[in-house]
C-alpha cells in the first residue's frame, strides 16, 4: 500500500510552486541542416517545487515522516496543477533542502518532487471536444439555473423524508 502525506499537514505553498515537465520531443539534426523530430513518450514525470512554512510540531511531522515512511519511495499527495486538486502519486527527488527559521518558531523547508505522471485531460477532449472542456463553467451553470426544475421543487428533500421515514417497508 501506497504511504499518504499526513493529512494535518498543510499544503505546499503558492510561493515559488511550478512544474518543471520533460521535453517530450527529440531532435536528429541532419547533414543537409534540417532536423527530424519525433514524439518520444507519451507519460513523461513532472517535477514540481515544492515550499512548506510549518510550526515546529508540523516541521517534527513533516522530519519524521520523511525520513521513517516516504524515504525514497512512492506516495499520495494532493497537489495543485491546471487540472486542478488531485492526488498525484510522487516521491521526493531530493530529501527536503534546510530547514530555514522563518519568524520566531516556524521553519521553511523546499524540496523537488516527481509526480509519477504528469496530470492531463483524458484522450481525445483536445481532439474531439475542446469547447466541452473551454466552456465547462457555463455547461454546469446553464442546467442549474435556466432549467425548470420538477414539479416538486424545493419541498424535494422533504419528500424524500417523508417517503424513507413514513412509508412501510
Amino acid at each position: 500500500m501506497i504511504p499518504s502525506y499526513p493529512t494535518g499537514l498543510p499544503y505546499p505553498l503558492r510561493e515559488g510552486y511550478g512544474l518543471d515537465k520533460i521535453n517530450r520531443i527529440r531532435t536528429t539534426g541532419m547533414d543537409v541542416g534540417r532536423a527530424v523530430q519525433r514524439w518520444e513518450f507519451d507519460d513523461a514525470p513532472a517535477f514540481p517545487s515544492v515550499t512548506w512554512i510549518l510550526s515546529e510540531v508540523e516541521s517534527r511531522v513533516l522530519n519524521a515522516w520523511v525520513n521513517q515512511v516516504a524515504k525514497a519511495g512512492w506516495f499520495n499527495i494532493p497537489l495543485l496543477s491546471d487540472m486542478g486538486f488531485e492526488t498525484v502519486t510522487a516521491r521526493f527527488v531530493e530529501t527536503p533542502k534546510r530547514a530555514e527559521l522563518v519568524g520566531r518558531y516556524s521553519w521553511k523547508y523546499a524540496a523537488t518532487l516527481e509526480i509519477e505522471f504528469e496530470p492531463m485531460l483524458d484522450e481525445g477532449w483536445a481532439e474531439i471536444l475542446p469547447e466541452y472542456v473551454l466552456l465547462a463553467d457555463i455547461f454546469d451553470y446553464i442546467p442549474n439555473r435556466e432549467w425548470p426544475t420538477s414539479q416538486f421543487g424545493e419541498q424535494a428533500e422533504i419528500l424524500d423524508v417523508t417517503i424513507n421515514v413514513q412509508w412501510p417497508e
